[in-house]
């Protein structure tokens, strides 16, 4: 079955449930380049430049490189198509599943999020987000989206799963690790700071995420190895 491209109202097909070749295959029917100055290749969105793309001249995306294009077109959908979509609430976030269930971490920037998403998929885990976690308004479902990072490396895109777990991530390479309970409102509270179109989520939307939070896990951790938290979870989960 064919859907259009997971969570972004655009008109790129994407096979569920998804296999990385499949991910990263939807770029061969897409010519975009990262913007650039060398003149040798037609630049895409040359007037939208901003922080959340490559300083102009630096990186040339090559067709040969699927990371490099796979991150790019990530990027392009995240930050065009991402506020208006209207199917799903997008939270800035990372997310991995265990193929039942879905564990986010949310952070502010360096809390973390990356480097617990990167250990995660090293120790078999599959992949759902490295940035923004897309939880479905009809289903509460959390769906996997497109990579923004080039240097990320993955094996297994999860299935559409529910929520099983949530971190409120901070990272300290000086204070032992230190994990607790964190109530479901106080989650909610932070998903609601960090999502990227609030306008999608209305009434129903909010009481899905709510329901969703109050049946999973939630914590709070403060970590100085990101070894402490898989383990910590792994305990918890069997």
């Amino acid at each position: 079955m064919y859907l259009r491209l997971g969570i972004y109202d655009s008109h790129v097909l994407l096979r569920l449930p998804p296999s990385l070749a499949e991910v990263m295959g939807v770029v061969e029917r897409i010519n975009v380049y990262y913007p650039c100055e060398c003149k040798r290749h037609m630049c895409a969105f040359p007037s939208h430049r901003n922080e959340f793309l490559p300083t102009p001249g630096v990186i040339h995306v090559r067709p040969e490189d699927r990371w490099k294009v796979a991150a790019f077109l990530g990027r392009v959908l995240r930050n065009y198509y991402g506020p208006e979509t209207e199917r799903f609430a997008l939270f800035h976030a990372s997310a991995v599943s265990d193929g039942r269930e879905a564990i986010l971490f949310l952070g502010y920037h360096a809390g973390g999020k990356s480097t617990l998403l990167r250990g995660f998929v090293g120790a078999g885990y599959r992949y759902l987000s490295d940035d923004m976690v897309a939880f479905g308004l009809e289903d509460g479902l959390v769906y996997p989206t497109l990579p923004v990072d080039h240097t990320l490396r993955f094996e297994k895109v999860s299935y559409p799963v529910p929520i099983g777990a949530v971190f409120l991530v901070q990272y300290s390479s000086e204070k032992p690790t230190e994990i607790e309970e964190a109530e479901p409102h106080e989650v909610l509270l932070f998903a609601m700071e960090n999502l990227l179109n609030p306008g999608a989520i209305g009434k129903r939307g909010l009481n899905l995420l709510m329901k969703a939070l109050s049946e999973a896990k939630t914590y709070r951790s403060l970590h100085s190895d990101w070894r402490d938290v898989l383990e910590f979870y792994s305990s918890r989960s069997l």
